[in-house]
């Protein structure tokens, strides 16, 4: 997962199939992302074949609750694989020290003073 000017971009590899049974068992992923509040996660589904999501900042802080306040926080995701046989036991590790929280300012609170020059 990484920052890219104000989105975030979630990558994850698909699992190893070994046969066609298994490829076409699959049908979706699960990502799972930490909301606001530590240990409770958002899910969301993810259609089969598609290994990246792509989030603004904005869209970010709304579905997970975040607020500019929070900037500096890192955004924790995990991803588990689901076939019609079930969700998959194992799930993916969660990330560490990758995309964190954004917050831009509404205003300057400041004042801003500029000195022109003639030569």
């Amino acid at each position: 997962m990484v920052n890219s000017g104000t989105d975030v971009i979630i990558t994850w590899a698909a699992p190893t199939i070994k046969n066609t049974a298994e490829a076409d068992a699959l049908i979706e992923y699960i990502l799972s992302i930490e909301t606001n509040v530590t240990g409770t996660y958002t899910n969301v589904s993810i259609a089969a074949g598609v290994t990246t999501k792509t989030y603004t900042m904005a869209d970010l802080k709304t579905l997970l609750g975040y607020t500019s306040a929070q900037s500096g926080q890192f955004i924790k995701a995990k991803v588990t694989a689901k076939n019609t046989y079930g969700t998959g036991l194992l799930e993916s590790d969660i990330n560490a020290l990758s995309a964190i929280i954004q917050g831009i300012p509404a205003a300057y609170p400041g004042t801003i003073t500029a000195t022109v020059e003639n030569d």
